[in-house]
């Protein structure tokens, strides 16, 4: 009797627990699809209003914070209503430095875009002459324009979805995933303002690669700070790179 009563308690918290991992992965679908259509909208329809915006600060501070509102604000109330943990904790953006996973973390930016413009070099042609051209002035400017929408692009991305499918999938699986989801965002908006181009596989590839890049710098320091610094530097660096 005793032994039925273990296995029926046993049976019960498995069923329990699949009913848990269940609406867990439900409550994340929903998420998903719910930022999406949220930001695929924005990006499309919507977009009329940023380019309604005459002043190019304006603008700016306009699409940063419709960005903040649609990317980081979910994932804080999702990790918090819905995981029911610290958000800061979770989403890795309070987790303290260790100076050894630092190192390496800087090690592996440095070595990533020593690869990135060797690679444009001997494929476009493209170097990195007008970066030293400029002023620190115009060097001051093209970074400010570019530091901002990573930090909530990682958040979202690297801080909240990767984690998400990772305890689900595991890591290798979980980025992949995560890259997939993060090229497909930048879609609706090319083709709503272009229509398909070619341009558009090759920039999907590059973004495809720097996100499992940006994942792996994740999973190597625990936090999503590397990730946000090596992302700020990938647009301030694209930015410069011409023929």
């Amino acid at each position: 009797m005793k032994e039925d009563q273990v296995n029926d308690r046993a049976l019960d918290a498995g069923a329990q627990a699949d009913s848990a991992n269940i609406s867990s992965a439900l409550a994340l679908a929903l998420f998903l699809a719910s930022f999406f259509v949220a930001w695929s909208l924005r990006a499309t329809v919507f977009y009329f209003i940023d380019e309604g915006i005459q002043s190019s600060l304006s603008k700016s501070i306009y699409s940063n914070a419709i960005k903040f509102a649609l990317w980081v604000i979910p994932a804080l109330a999702y990790v918090a209503f819905v995981k029911k943990r610290g958000p800061l904790g979770y989403l890795r953006i309070s987790t303290p430095f260790e100076a050894k996973k630092l190192l390496y973390s800087g090690l592996a930016i440095a070595l990533y875009f020593a690869g990135v413009v060797a690679f444009e070099r001997f494929s476009s042609g493209r170097t990195l002459a007008p970066l030293f051209a400029s002023s620190a002035r115009e060097w001051l400017l093209v970074l400010l324009g570019v530091a901002v929408s990573p930090v909530s692009e990682e958040i979202l991305f690297r801080g909240l979805i990767l984690r998400e499918l990772g305890e689900r999938t595991g890591f290798w699986r979980a980025n992949l995933l995560t890259s997939i989801l993060f090229v497909s965002i930048h879609w609706p908006h090319w083709l709503w303002a272009t229509g398909f181009k070619t341009w558009m596989v090759i920039a999907s590839a590059t973004m495809f690669i720097l996100s499992l890049f940006l994942g792996y710098l994740v999973r190597l320091s625990g936090s999503i700070w590397p990730s946000v610094a090596a992302h700020i530097l990938n647009n301030f660096v694209a930015s410069f790179l011409r023929v």
